[in-house]
């Protein structure tokens, strides 16, 4: 009995597994139909993600499907008011940033996509502060653990980021 119910936890675990993984592969596969059928995006840019894709190493394939990702989906004006190594630096940014970080490695892939690699939010003013904030956290207090009590009597620490 004990066998056979864990026979049969193994069985689902392995399916569910299998499922998400399908529905990444699925995704990926969307985006980068997406991607191609865009007409706007010239044939250097897609040299350049081209290059990436050559590359052995999964941080190299991963900057080619979040290049992928952000050229497949951007506004028509950023795609031709800013050049590739301004996203190229973005997505770069973004995937150092998960993996120096603790939650980089315990957050799902479509949560980063979709709100870590993304350059911005609606109409906000492109720019670098992606750059400046990240080389200002990663040596900084929160990663020393040094918490300070916010407001007034037993509210909950938070890190010290300032």
């Amino acid at each position: 009995m004990k066998r056979t119910f864990l026979s049969c936890l193994f069985i689902i675990v392995w399916i569910c597994s299998s499922l998400a993984t399908f529905a990444q592969t699925d995704y990926w596969a969307a985006v980068r139909q997406d991607y191609f059928n865009r007409q706007d995006i010239t044939d250097e840019v897609r040299d350049q993600i081209g290059m990436y894709n050559l590359k052995s190493a999964e941080q190299s394939r991963n900057m080619a499907q979040y290049l992928m990702f952000l050229y497949a989906y951007m506004p028509q004006s950023d795609l031709a008011d800013y050049d590739f190594s301004f996203f190229e630096q973005q997505v770069n940014v973004a995937l150092q940033a998960r993996n120096t970080f603790s939650w980089g490695k315990a957050i799902p892939d479509d949560i980063f996509r979709h709100f870590v690699v993304v350059y911005r939010v609606n109409n906000e003013n492109l720019d670098t502060a992606r750059s400046y904030i990240f080389h200002q956290l990663k040596d900084g207090p929160h990663q020393k653990h040094e918490y300070v009590r916010c407001g007034i009597g037993g509210e909950p620490l938070v890190p010290r980021i300032c």
